[in-house]
C-alpha cells in the first residue's frame, strides 16, 4: 500500500466515525433524575451550604444560575 492509499484509508476511517458518534448522540435519550426527592436531600446534604442562594463560595464566577 502506498502513502496516498493509506491516506485515503484513514480519511475514510474519520468519515466513519465522525458518522458514529453523530448516530450516537443523536439517538440517545436525555439523562433525567430518577428521583428528584432524593436529588434534593443529596443537594441539601452535600451542596447547599457552598451554593446558597444559587451561588458558588468555593468560586464566585461559576454560579448555579444558567
Amino acid at each position: 500500500m502506498d502513502l496516498s492509499e493509506e491516506r485515503q484509508d484513514e480519511k475514510v476511517f474519520s468519515v466513519f466515525l465522525l458518522c458514529l458518534a453523530i448516530f450516537t448522540i443523536s439517538f440517545h435519550p436525555p439523562v433525567l433524575a430518577a428521583n428528584t426527592q432524593k436529588g434534593a436531600k443529596v443537594f441539601s446534604t452535600n451542596c447547599a451550604y457552598c451554593h446558597a442562594g444559587d451561588q458558588n463560595l468555593v468560586k464566585a464566577n461559576k454560579s448555579l444560575k444558567k
